[in-house]
């Protein structure tokens, strides 16, 4: 799980979905469902972002593949990519990241 701290969470929601959609950021695809996966092989479709709007932020939870159990390797691809893009194109809308060494109960892997 990946809790980002931000003074406006729906601002910089919104801000990734738009330049995920417009290509700007071509690391990170988004699905039907509104969730991220990374666009790199090997690593596309082994797992999905779902990104949360909190009261202090967001919350971002990883959802594991349905073809076994996911690898810590994945786990740190998925969360390093993400939270190396949000520091890339979005420092000026957060404060700071926390992500878990393991997953938390919301995630799903």
């Amino acid at each position: 799980m990946i809790q980002v701290l931000s003074d406006d969470g729906p601002k910089l929601f919104e801000a990734i979905q738009r330049d995920v959609e417009l290509n700007r950021i071509k690391d990170w695809e988004l699905d039907e469902q509104g969730d991220y996966t990374y666009a790199n092989a090997p690593w596309k479709n082994l797992a999905w972002m779902r990104v949360r709007k909190t009261t202090s932020g967001l919350r971002i939870n990883i959802i594991g593949n349905q073809q076994g159990d996911m690898s810590d390797e994945t786990y740190a691809v998925y969360h390093s990519r993400f939270v190396e893009m949000l520091v890339l194109y979005f420092d000026k809308f957060f404060d700071s990241a926390l992500v878990t060494a393991l997953g938390s109960e919301s995630d799903l892997v």
